[in-house]
């Protein structure tokens, strides 16, 4: 029995609240699917994205939600 209950990860409504200003997000079937937007339009790099893209990166990997999956294109 573990002494301590796991650390909360958040949902993919608790991340695509907290990304909404960069991100939009749609899962089926265990496929998460990220679009990037600035203020609904275009992608305009910036630093402020760059740092939305590398915090994304360790939330998504954490959800048990996503499939994580290679493709056999590559082989």
């Amino acid at each position: 029995m573990a002494m301590n209950e796991y650390i909360h990860m958040p949902t993919l409504e608790e991340y695509s609240e907290r990304f909404k200003d960069f991100f939009y997000f749609k899962r089926e079937n265990g496929i998460l699917e990220v679009k990037m937007h600035t203020k609904g339009g275009p992608v305009h790099w910036s630093y402020q994205m760059h740092h939305a893209i590398a915090e994304l990166w360790t939330v998504v990997g954490h959800d048990t939600q996503n499939e994580v999956c290679r493709s056999r294109h590559a082989e």
